[in-house]
């Protein structure tokens, strides 16, 4: 090998080792903006049954996992950081980008250990980071259960994906650090119940060897935790759909086991996945499964392949038979997409870029490599940053009112005595909003809080005045008004 070879090739080795920082800088300007955003409409909700629960009981909803407490983890998330910092937006605005900024890497380093290609690996973390349709993912603080469950989700499957590829079956501690991580994903969000899936499809499609050789079939060699991981799954799924006031009895969450229900949310995931790409009809997703399923049975020399195939065939599932879902429902999905995508490119490169020689410099092919990929990130990146276009201004602009009312009524000197109870003639949502942003500025739970705009009947003035404070909102500015009909702002 001569200088000029060896220095390329040792530049192209050293850039690939930190393959992923470019990802993390690109993941660092995207949220740059979005640190700007503010509380988005579902947060006073979310916020608002967090502080109901307290910090004691979401613990307790954590450890029993199996219970119908909504998506504890992330509830966890909004009570821990009202109780630190109140109602100031960017301490949430931090942490959950911080975590969005950790799954890209979490993405690059679960690629890595299953391609063994740094491409492959930098290919999937670039794709993973930013989607059109998951601007949410940077821009409001509700997507919090997305987010934490690609982090535990991703978290889980390097950690048992690590202990693997070192040829040993998990130790009791290794497997209590799985399965700890495998609830804190199920707590986050019910997109984490394939997780086993996974494993078990990484146990047969890879075969890792063990210690102890390689006697039995897979299922067998892997030890028990797989199996235990799917126990789990098994009582998580049941307390989910048969506890008492489970999700799966309200409207949008309700199962519809058909057919017609698969091929219709699972022809809009695709759309959502493919966007801004047009999409057929079923015939085109039908094509799709037949491809994915054909890709299993015949690339048996890459598991990495097989692997993402059936990742995506199952992925989906917790919402595929719900009412349609889409966007941020897709972080988990799209993972797998996005390492067949890593994977096929990488291997195209791969085998399609030689070196280049000139009279007197010669490239490596590894370098050739890299300058490629670089190339083809460039584009991606700019073809996204087209694709976002306007829409970072529209989510901060949606949040305005929220954040306008909940500041004003911060601002509003009035504060309800222990033990009295209040009644908000007017206000300027069509929902619970008010009542929960009430609650969150006060701080008081033995405060009665009522919006007399969600009664059945407009009150009457018997009804008035039992509460002891009645508050209306002119001009997007809370207003106290006596019993005797003055207003005093």
């Amino acid at each position: 090998m001569n200088p000029n070879q060896s220095r390329s090739a040792k530049l192209a080795g050293s850039l690939a080792d930190y393959s992923f920082v470019p990802i993390l800088i690109y993941c660092v300007y995207l949220a740059k903006g979005a640190l700007l955003a503010h509380f988005s409409n579902d947060d006073p909700m979310n916020m608002g049954w967090a502080w109901r629960d307290g910090f004691l009981r979401l613990i307790g909803q954590n450890l029993t996992f199996w219970s119908t407490a909504y998506r504890p983890m992330g509830q966890l998330y909004y009570e821990s950081l009202y109780r630190i910092w109140g109602l100031n937006p960017l301490p949430f605005r931090v942490v959950i980008l911080a975590f969005v900024i950790a799954n890209a890497y979490l993405s690059w380093r679960l690629a890595l250990l299953l391609s063994d290609s740094r491409i492959v690996a930098f290919l999937t973390g670039l794709l993973t980071a930013a989607h059109p349709k998951m601007v949410d993912l940077y821009y409001q603080n509700s997507i919090i259960y997305d987010v934490l469950a690609y982090f535990f989700s991703m978290l889980t499957l390097i950690c048992y994906v690590s202990m693997r590829k070192r040829g040993s079956v998990p130790t009791c501690r290794q497997s209590a650090l799985v399965v700890c991580l495998f609830i804190a994903a199920l707590n986050s969000k019910e997109m984490s119940v394939p997780l086993p899936g996974f494993i078990l499809a990484y146990e047969w499609l890879f075969a890792p060897r063990t210690d102890a050789g390689t006697d039995g079939p897979w299922w067998k060699r892997c030890g028990a935790l797989p199996w235990i991981l799917l126990a789990l799954d098994a009582i998580y799924a049941s307390g989910k759909i048969f506890g008492p006031r489970s999700l799966t009895e309200i409207g949008t969450y309700k199962l519809h086991i058909s057919l017609p229900t698969y091929l219709e949310n699972n022809l809009h995931f695709l759309r959502d996945l493919f966007y801004p790409l047009p999409i057929g009809g079923v015939g085109t997703l039908l094509g799709v499964d037949a491809l994915l399923l054909a890709a299993l049975v015949f690339f048996k020399r890459s598991p990495a392949i097989r692997w993402s195939c059936l990742y995506i065939l199952i992925a989906p599932l917790p919402i595929t038979f719900i009412q349609q879902r889409g966007g941020t429902e897709l972080y988990i999905p799209l993972f797998g997409w996005a390492l067949l995508t890593g994977t096929i490119l990488g291997k195209t490169i791969q085998a399609a870029c030689p070196s280049v020689v000139w009279p007197r410099w010669r490239i490596s092919a590894a370098a050739v490599r890299v300058i490629v990929v670089a190339i083809l990130a460039s584009g991606w990146i700019y073809e996204k940053g087209q694709e976002w276009g306007d829409l970072p201004a529209a989510y901060i602009r949606a949040q305005e009112q929220t954040w306008m009312t909940m500041s004003a009524l911060k601002e509003f000197p009035f504060r309800p005595k222990p033990g009295s109870s209040v009644l908000f003639v007017h206000d300027p949502f069509s929902d619970w909003r008010m009542a929960f942003i009430a609650e969150l500025v006060w701080d008081d739970h033995s405060v009665i809080i009522q919006l007399g705009q969600r009664m059945p009947n407009a009150p009457t003035p018997a009804e008035i005045a039992k509460y002891d404070a009645l508050l209306t909102f002119e001009d997007g500015r809370p207003v106290l008004v006596s019993k005797e009909g003055s207003r005093t702002e």
